[in-house]
């Protein structure tokens, strides 16, 4: 065989092999995982789980008019549900919410109170 016949059959193989990959794969789009995902999500064991949201309270405002409380960027009153989460009670550092029947105390993670001359 001559080198360019050597070189036709290598690119048809090549090409075969490329096709053959492709319609293999084509039926199976889930099957390749995501690579931007990392490594610690990979595994997709935990779909199947329930995943637990964590809620911070940045801030509290409780005056005799109204009680307000920021939760993970919302600004939230007594009996306001922050998805599965609604607010029971605010309190000067503290937030209860009731999640799935359950209560949860929420603590206020900067407690420093401002004085009148550090608000200026």
């Amino acid at each position: 065989m001559t080198l360019p016949t050597l070189h036709r059959q290598f690119f048809r193989l090549c090409i075969l092999g490329m096709i053959g990959t492709f319609a293999a794969t084509a039926g199976e789009p889930a099957a390749i995982g995501d690579p931007m995902r990392p490594s610690s999500l990979a595994s997709d064991s935990s779909a199947d789980q329930p995943r637990r949201v964590s809620y911070r309270v940045q801030s509290i405002v409780v005056s005799p008019e109204r009680r307000v409380a920021v939760i993970n960027g919302r600004s939230l009153e007594e009996g306001e549900a922050l998805g599965a989460a609604r607010v029971v009670a605010i309190e000067a550092y503290e937030v209860i919410i009731e999640v799935d029947g359950q209560r949860r105390r929420l603590g206020l993670t900067d407690t420093r109170i401002k004085t009148q001359a550090e608000q200026r």
